[in-house]
């Protein structure tokens, strides 16, 4: 691996569209594994729980709450020394202390 890497949470995410949304089921399900086997799935563990707890609470007394999944990928990535995600909704994480955004 070359330090590449998503959460589980991204992983549920990428599979939950290919079986709603996909016309080409087999074929996007092959993309998406594809894909998948190139990165590094960080855990969904007690660690990123626990600080995705911490993030939550602290959006919602700031009066800035953002979807929960996005909270969780946040809080795996910081969990795991990772502070930067690479997104087209960086709205959201811009609101999360210790995260740095790119967007594509």
């Amino acid at each position: 691996m070359d330090g590449t890497a998503t959460s589980a949470v991204n992983l549920y995410e990428l599979i939950f569209g290919v079986h709603l949304g996909s016309r080409n089921r087999k074929r996007r399900m092959e993309e998406a594994e594809t894909l998948l086997s190139r990165l590094e799935v960080l855990p969904f563990d007690g660690a990123s729980a626990r600080l995705a707890a911490r993030l939550m609470s602290d959006l919602i007394s700031e009066g800035k709450p953002v979807d929960s999944l996005d909270v969780f990928t946040a809080a795996v990535g910081l969990s795991h020394g990772c502070s930067v995600v690479v997104t087209r909704n960086a709205k959201h994480f811009d609101r999360i202390q210790g995260i740095q955004t790119e967007t594509y």
